[in-house]
């Protein structure tokens, strides 16, 4: 018998000023033999917990930028950027274990 095997991690974290931010990270195991559950839950949960901290650095990265910029210049940053973004986001359908099909948008 196979299971499939999802773990979230997530919190919300109260900053400074009304502020907070919410690092989540979901992994998910497909079709996992039922003589290896805990074996493979435990790696998960192990993967999960580093990329939790992973994503909370990231968040914390922005914040700063966001504050040091300005949201409004930070945008127009991240607007200046949406052709990077999405073929950033197309890059992933070449990888292996993601969908072969491509963002409408990126091609062309």
């Amino acid at each position: 018998m196979k299971f499939d095997i999802t773990i979230s991690r997530g919190a919300t974290i109260t900053l400074t000023n009304y502020r907070s931010i919410k690092p989540v990270v979901t992994l998910s195991l497909k079709d996992v033999e039922a003589t290896k559950y805990q074996e493979a839950y435990e790696r998960l949960s192990s993967v999960a917990d580093s990329m939790w901290a992973l994503e909370f650095m990231k968040i914390m990265d922005e914040m700063t930028d966001i504050n040091e910029m300005g949201v409004d210049r930070y945008q127009r940053s991240l607007v200046a950027s949406e052709k990077t973004i999405r073929e950033s986001l197309a890059a992933l359908s070449t990888m292996d274990g993601f969908p072969v099909n491509k963002y409408p948008e990126t091609e062309g």
